[in-house]
């Protein structure tokens, strides 16, 4: 199977036109991918996510962007207020629905995205064209449907309830808000998972046969010699018997009774095998960089100081967080504003909280900005969350401060005048 015909099964130019091919169709298309560089079973996503470096990276960024409060401003003049009541102020931020609350459902959306490399919600408006919920959708249920050179249409298998199988629903676009991870051809989103199935089944596989290598008793790696030959009743059973009694981590160090008839053979463990085992660390480092993920936001440590940590996060933020955060905003102001408000309405995700530093540098920056006249007092309480304080919203500057061809005039009139205030005490 070739690279990328796990996408073309989820982009159709016609809908099947029976219901059983139909629903053929989207198990066919179960969410998996296989391609020339692997072999055995397909990688899912729940396979995927048996590796701790998968799993933790996906926690990681999903949790990252959950948290963060979405903004919408609206510009008055020159000014920008947040429009507190805006419906889409109130889906994220406090509910898009009535079964999630806003960060579980951008959490999952993330999610999604990280393994899927799509999400998909319905939109549910009112009469006046406002959003007023949104409902995921799975994305190995959705099929997008080209109808034109600019146009696309999704449908949506339900799942089977009862046995009984469910039909298609087919949705416009303007009623499905869809983001997408990287893409080849600008409709749908590819998954991280696809390019990095050989690395994170061999995360998987390294860290299963070192587990099974654990599990089998380390200090007994060998075999049974018998002095004379056996039935399989009798092998099967000798077998049994020793897996019972010295196979694991917790039976690694009992002292073997072998039989007089048995002699077991000491056999060391290879080189190629230690190594197997080492390089399960090495997977960590490919799949964080896969994800790009910090290796020390998923437990790799080993190239991380305490001077190049807060650096790392810094650029987590930027180059990691940033990219999802802007496409999340783009599809939001494409498919959930309304076209008037286009522009003069801005949505935008607040990372403020994760570019606190210290508070000696936080400090430093209130400081400096509050002597450019920048932030007022009262702004500047505001971001740290305290309350606000009588005449703190009038901006200050410093005024030592002169333009250096203006310099020789104000030192001239201040010795003036301050030799006028010397012979007028006198």
């Amino acid at each position: 199977m070739g690279l990328l015909d796990n996408l073309a099964k989820r982009f159709n130019a016609t809908v099947p036109p029976t219901d059983q091919e139909a629903i053929a169709a989207y198990k066919e298309r179960a969410y998996s991918f296989e391609d020339d560089f692997t072999s055995g079973d397909k990688l899912t996503k729940s396979k995927a996510l048996k590796s701790s470096a998968v799993y933790a990276s996906v926690r990681v960024i999903s949790q990252a962007i959950s948290g963060l409060p979405l903004t919408v401003k609206k510009y008055d003049g020159a000014n920008q207020i947040i429009d507190y009541s805006h419906p889409i102020y109130k889906l994220f931020n406090y509910a898009p629905n009535n079964v999630q609350s806003c960060v579980e459902f951008k959490e999952l959306m993330l999610t999604d995205l990280l393994l899927d490399g799509n999400f998909y919600a319905v939109i549910k408006k009112d009469r006046r064209m406002n959003p007023t919920a949104l409902f995921r959708l799975p994305a190995e249920s959705m099929t997008i449907i080209k109808t034109g050179l600019d146009k696309v249409e999704y449908t949506y298998m339900p799942t089977a309830q009862d046995g009984k199988a469910m039909k298609p629903i087919l949705y416009s676009a303007d009623d499905i808000l869809h983001i997408k991870g990287q893409s080849l051809d600008g409709y749908i989103g590819i998954s991280p998972l696809l390019f990095g199935e050989a690395m994170i089944k061999t995360d998987i596989e390294t860290r299963q046969y070192s587990l099974s290598f654990i599990e089998n008793g380390a200090h007994f790696n060998g075999y049974l010699q018998a002095n004379a030959p056996l039935k399989k009743e009798q092998i099967d059973s000798i077998a049994k018997a020793w897996q019972k009694s010295y196979s694991g981590a917790k039976k690694t160090n009992k002292t073997p009774i072998i039989p007089s008839n048995l002699e077991f053979k000491q056999r060391s463990l290879t080189p190629a095998q230690a190594q197997l085992i080492e390089s399960a660390q090495f997977g960590i480092g490919d799949i964080a960089r896969l994800f790009g993920v910090p290796p020390h936001l998923i437990g790799d440590l080993q190239r991380s100081t305490n001077n190049n940590i807060e650096q790392q996060s810094r650029e987590f933020l930027q180059y990691t967080l940033g990219p999802w955060l802007s496409k999340i905003e783009a599809e939001i102001t494409r498919k959930l504003l309304r076209e008037r408000e286009k522009q003069n309405v801005v949505i935008d995700f607040d990372t403020r909280s994760y570019l606190r530093a210290t508070a000696a540098d936080r400090a430093a920056y209130y400081n400096t900005l509050f002597n450019l006249g920048a932030l007022t007092p009262n702004e500047i309480r505001s971001q740290e969350g305290l309350n606000p304080v009588e005449n703190g919203d009038t901006p200050f500057v410093q005024v030592n401060l002169a333009r250096l061809d203006q310099a020789g005039i104000i030192e001239e009139t201040e010795v003036g005048d301050s030799e006028e205030k010397v012979s007028n005490s006198k």
